[in-house]
């Protein structure tokens, strides 16, 4: 996979397809005073504070097991591991496999450790499992929009929630972007809707900050790096490793084509070996190899 479908929402499972973010010219002036702000907020990767963000988001993953294994266990009293799963193996094209191996694209590896099981049984047809990871994925930032995959499963094992949640992927958002960031983020994806996407990245929606990036890499590179910023803290690990290259000294610019043919600019920044091993950190943690070292 080119680094471009690395920082493009969507990258995985090809649920979402990388596209060009046409620019909403009548919401422009918001969109760009949103950015401002993001930018006097706070510029660069904070590792210690990522950190303390992870704990967190490992806390709630913690709960999502527990919660399933109360669920569940009345149900697994007596049965086998391999009657539990109906003897489906994790295949290379599973979800499971894709999300968690070799690169865990949720954070670190221990996060994708943590819901492995319940990733797993997902990916063996059980529907309240997609659910209960793919609702972990829309309530805890990063807030990937992979978690659409996740009730898609559920609705393909015939559970009407995970449809419902289908049908509202493929409806727009009206409500304002704060009630429900990840469906933002979402609808703003699909319709192209720049100023969206930046209000569900300034509400923690990570691959809206990164739709953003190559929109903004030729025209305006300080604010397609603020999105880059962004998307890494909030704990991207693809947006880690790609801001990690660009501010490492030595650093070369890079134009690839896109998985669709499309031409792309990946631009360098000016060295700054602090903040290129703390985004290359978060980046190594969650398995990217190319960030270690």
């Amino acid at each position: 996979m080119t680094r471009g479908g690395l920082i493009i929402a969507g990258l995985a499972l090809g649920v979402i397809v990388a596209g060009v973010v046409v620019f909403v010219a009548t919401r422009e002036r918001d969109g760009e005073a949103r950015a401002q702000a993001q930018e006097g907020e706070r510029r660069g990767v904070d590792l210690e504070r990522y950190r303390a963000s992870y704990r967190e988001r490992l806390e709630r993953a913690r709960q999502v097991v527990a919660r399933r294994r109360r669920a569940t266990a009345p149900r697994d009293a007596g049965v086998s591991a391999g009657a539990r799963d109906g003897g489906v193996a994790w295949t290379q094209g599973s979800l499971a496999r894709q999300m968690i191996d070799p690169q865990c694209i949720l954070g670190p590896a221990e996060l994708c450790a943590t819901l492995a099981d319940a990733v797993a049984d997902c990916d063996a047809g059980d529907a309240q499992a997609c659910l209960a990871v793919g609702q972990y994925l829309v309530d805890t930032p990063p807030r990937p929009l992979i978690a659409i995959a996740f009730f898609l499963y559920a609705c393909k094992q015939g559970d009407e929630e995970g449809c419902t949640r289908m049908r509202e992927s493929k409806e727009p958002m009206t409500e304002p972007c704060a009630t429900d960031p990840y469906r933002c983020g979402w609808a703003a994806y699909k319709s192209h809707d720049a100023a969206r996407l930046d209000e569900a990245c300034t509400l923690g929606v990570a691959d809206a900050c990164s739709s953003l990036i190559t929109t903004y890499d030729d025209s305006e590179p300080e604010r397609a790096r603020t999105y880059l910023e962004r998307a890494c803290q909030l704990g991207s690990p693809m947006s880690c490793a790609e801001l990690g290259r660009r501010l490492t000294p030595g650093c070369v610019p890079e134009r690839p084509l896109s998985e669709d043919g499309m031409p792309m600019y990946f631009p360098c920044y000016p060295p700054d070996a602090g903040q290129a091993a703390e985004a290359r950190a978060i980046a190594c943690e969650a398995g990217f190899a190319e960030a270690c070292g």
